[in-house]
């Protein structure tokens, strides 16, 4: 029977995923390093909040972290479908390792200051900028097309389970050790990755090593191309409305764990577990979901749900009703996130993903941070649980936009790019070599 289940799900969207050798040793290497990752943010988010005492200044760590997207984006998307898509990765995920590096040097020598930890954190998002850009390219090139949804719930999965497991190994840190190891850990897994980089070969290759235009022309064609799809320009303003109104919740923890439930450090990493559980949850669902059709508004469904949570989170100050609707924002959130790129990875032209790309993670990046500094300021008038209701309830009115042209949107995010009416040309990706 245990051999039975085993065999039901290997045949699945993700078992069959992970049944391509590249894309496995790249989704395992993935998680150790976003593991790190989340242990050095949870020790960020706790270390802010332990030298300030302020809900600005875990807006600005949050705001501090996507300003490099909104700068290089653009140009890390050009980039990513111009050269080799790996070798773009391993070099990011070598700056990715320097940072944290440096960023443990610091802490270990007592010169830590939280305006030097914002330049650290400035520095990581400059880095995870390029990184994302062309792993979000990238992933798709890993496994046949069939398996593309379960590869990218593989990967967001990886993502949330390091959001469950990171807080909690952070509070293990912090409880035996000093926050600085936190930061050493992050630099071993990133190191680890970037070592699993050099053995990852692609099974296809749709960059285009040469090109007549230059990079802004570049940037400028990606631009125009997702502007003239129609499905793609109504999806992305979607996503950063949800992110700015829906997802700041989280770089708010550990304000909300003080001052709220005056849980401290263990209220904070129990918060982000929870949240972790509820993605987790989602992503094994979506992974194992092989149909495209009626994604759009099951999006849309939890989207609705997510504002319900956020009205709970805001009106009751009992923990273990936050720890629930932690989990039920993890939820839907994660499926939020993962349906648009399935959606996106299904609609778009193969040649336009880096850039296509670069510019939903600019959204679902730079959303959450600017619904945290937002609600971080209010807080200092109004406590940390109004504002994050008040964006919640805000949300309804372009969410009643976004209903209406459902049928609209998955007319052309819901089949490939060949079968939407009225969709941009193909252009000629240059065969793996």
């Amino acid at each position: 029977m245990f051999e039975s289940a085993l065999a039901y799900l290997a045949s699945r969207g993700m078992g069959r995923a992970l049944r391509h050798r590249d894309f496995a040793l790249f989704a395992g290497f993935a998680w150790l390093s976003w593991l790190g990752l989340w242990v050095q943010r949870t020790a960020v988010m706790w270390l802010t909040w332990e030298l300030t005492h302020s809900g600005v200044w875990l807006g600005a760590m949050a705001i501090g972290e996507i300003v490099p997207y909104v700068v290089f984006a653009p140009l890390a998307g050009a980039i990513s479908d111009r050269f080799d898509r790996l070798r773009i990765a391993r070099v990011a995920q070598l700056a990715a390792t320097a940072v944290p590096f440096a960023l443990t040097s610091c802490a270990f020598a007592g010169v830590l200051t939280v305006e030097l930890l914002l330049v650290f954190v400035a520095l990581s998002g400059a880095a995870e900028t390029f990184w994302s850009a062309v792993r979000l390219a990238m992933t798709p090139n890993m496994v046949p097309k069939e398996d593309v949804g379960g590869a990218l719930s593989i990967g967001a999965m990886s993502f949330n389970v390091s959001v469950f497991v990171g807080p909690a190994l952070f509070g293990l840190l912090i409880t035996s050790f000093d926050v600085a190891w936190a930061f050493a850990f992050n630099t071993a897994m990133c190191a680890s990755f970037y070592a699993a980089l050099n053995f990852v070969r692609l099974m296809v290759q749709e960059s285009q090593t040469r090109r007549a235009k230059n990079f802004f022309a570049e940037i400028a064609e990606g631009v125009a191309y997702t502007f003239r799809h129609p499905g793609i320009s109504i999806m992305l303003p979607m996503m950063l409305f949800s992110s700015v109104c829906l997802r700041g919740y989280r770089d708010l923890l550990a304000g909300i764990s003080d001052t709220v439930y005056f849980q401290g450090a263990h209220g904070l990493a129990m918060l982000l577990a929870a949240t972790g559980i509820g993605a987790i949850v989602s992503s094994l669902y979506l992974g194992n979901v092989a149909r495209v059709k009626g994604l759009t508004f099951y999006i849309i469904a939890n989207q609705a749900a997510a504002i319900s949570a956020l009205v709970l989170f805001g009106l009751v100050d009992f923990f273990w009703i936050g720890l629930l609707c932690s989990a039920a924002l993890g939820w839907t959130i994660t499926t939020i996130g993962i349906g648009s790129q399935i959606l996106l990875q299904t609609a778009m032209r193969g040649e336009m993903r880096g850039r296509v790309m670069s510019l939903w993670s600019i959204n679902v990046r730079v959303g959450p941070a600017i619904g945290a500094l937002a609600a971080g300021t209010l807080s200092e008038w109004w406590g940390f649980q109004l504002p994050l209701m008040v964006l919640g309830l805000i949300f309804l009115l372009p969410l009643s936009y976004f209903y209406r042209r459902r049928k609209h949107i998955a007319s052309y995010m819901e089949v490939g790019p060949d079968e939407a009416p009225n969709a941009p040309p193909k252009a000629n990706p240059r065969p793996a070599e």
